[in-house]
């Protein structure tokens, strides 16, 4: 071997352990944004640890080290999915499933990070918006968790669609490094939060959210025996804490209460709505509402609702496999559209967020175009109870709820 050669093939080894090497510390940027970003707690303050994703972005120099750190982060900020999954799917799935669809799930949502990224460095920052509004949007944002762009939460609150804009521009200005737009951008969150205090809005008088704490309260399968027996006695629960409710009370309860909504559990809260509409009072509950085609609807019910007023709020998006299944007639709505997730109490319009459309970007979204009065943010996550899911929920919904400056209830079985 000449010692050009030997010099060459040197040269080769030692840009490709580089590479190696820049591609190994940008994963690891994107675990560490991740994790300390998504699930340590419910308080949405850990998000702004999100703002350092695009400033890391702009920095990597190929194209692997890009995806690499993007794969970092979707890894980190979704920790909590295969020990969830394996909860949620039960003991039938199979001990890998939950690692398969945390990995599965990481990659698909860095796929446009990859193909979006470029040497150009404008050309890079209009990539990373784009990847986000592609893993925003369905089909890929159906398992669009843990989206940077909820940092907009913590930056402006307050400043609804505005913020929103104003968020991703600062991430464009992120990416290529314009030193004077970041201290622009943060004198300007800075502001907003300071403006927030004195805007913020509280719930009505009179409204709360109640967690409970029922195991195994599994959703869409309230029609079989074991589970039927279950909702009853969670109905007759139910209907003995309805006598406690004072006048003038809407209580949040959670996803999937109720179980199956059918004459055998409308019956036996007969005498508790007639107490609920003596009393004035509401309670939005969660229930399982049959479509008529074998399949049914994720739903929020209002009980003491007044004849022809409306009756149920609907989610808009199941979990998929488990509950939303288009290629079965036994599973649960879904509807991208989002028409039904609002429902009327009195002057006020609530919207509806149940349970595994916290997480999604654009679900959310959906439900901010109803400008909706409060928010019931419910959930049936007694199964997510060892994982960070439920903390995850909580800073997705909380964030924007700040950002449009929505009072939010929750209501969660744990």
């Amino acid at each position: 071997m000449s010692a050009a050669t030997a010099l060459t093939s040197g040269l080769s080894n030692s840009l490709s352990r580089t590479k190696l090497i820049r591609g190994v510390c940008a994963f690891a940027l994107g675990l560490g944004i991740g994790w300390l970003g998504w699930g340590a707690d419910e308080r949405i303050w850990h998000l702004g640890v999100l703002i350092a994703l695009p400033i890391c972005w702009g920095l990597t120099t190929t194209r692997a080290s890009g995806w690499a750190l993007c794969l970092g982060y979707f890894m980190a900020g979704t920790r909590g999915l295969p020990a969830g999954a394996v909860a949620f799917f039960g003991e039938s799935s199979p001990s890998w499933w939950g690692i398969a669809m945390w990995l599965s799930a990481s990659l698909l949502l860095t796929v446009p990070f990859c193909l979006f990224w470029s040497r150009d460095l404008t050309r890079r920052a209009w990539g990373f918006l784009a990847a986000l509004s592609v893993t925003s949007l369905s089909p890929l944002g159906i398992i669009g968790w843990v989206s940077p762009i909820t940092v907009a939460g913590v930056l402006f609150p307050g400043a609804a669609w505005l913020g929103l804009l104003g968020c991703l521009v600062l991430f464009f200005f992120l990416v290529t490094r314009n030193y004077r737009v970041w201290a622009f951008g943060l004198i300007l969150a800075v502001g907003a939060n300071f403006a927030a205090k004195d805007l913020e809005r509280s719930a009505p008088s009179g409204w709360s959210g109640r967690d409970t704490y029922f195991a195994g309260m599994w959703s869409g399968g309230s029609n079989q025996a074991s589970q039927l027996l279950a909702s009853m006695e969670r109905t007759q629960w139910l209907a003995a804490m309805i006598e406690q409710i004072g006048p003038g009370q809407t209580v949040v309860l959670p996803e999937t209460l109720l179980g199956r909504w059918d004459g055998v559990i409308e019956g036996m809260l007969t005498d508790a709505e007639k107490s609920l509409k003596s009393k004035g009072s509401i309670v939005l509950v969660g229930a399982e509402v049959a479509n008529g085609n074998g399949g049914y609807k994720n739903a929020l019910i209002a009980l003491g609702a007044r004849e022809g007023e409306p009756r149920h709020a609907v989610q808009s998006l199941p979990v998929p496999i488990s509950m939303w299944k288009p290629w079965a007639d036994d599973g649960a709505d879904a509807d991208f559209r989002g028409l039904g997730n609002t429902i009327s109490v009195g002057q006020y319009t609530v919207g509806a967020s149940i349970c595994y459309e916290q997480l999604v970007l654009f679900s959310v979204l959906r439900l901010m175009l109803d400008a909706p009065d409060v928010i019931a943010a419910v959930s049936n996550v007694w199964w997510a109870s060892e994982s960070n899911i439920p903390q995850i929920q909580h800073q997705s919904i909380g964030a924007f709820a700040r950002l449009f400056n929505i009072p939010v209830l929750f209501a969660s079985n744990t």
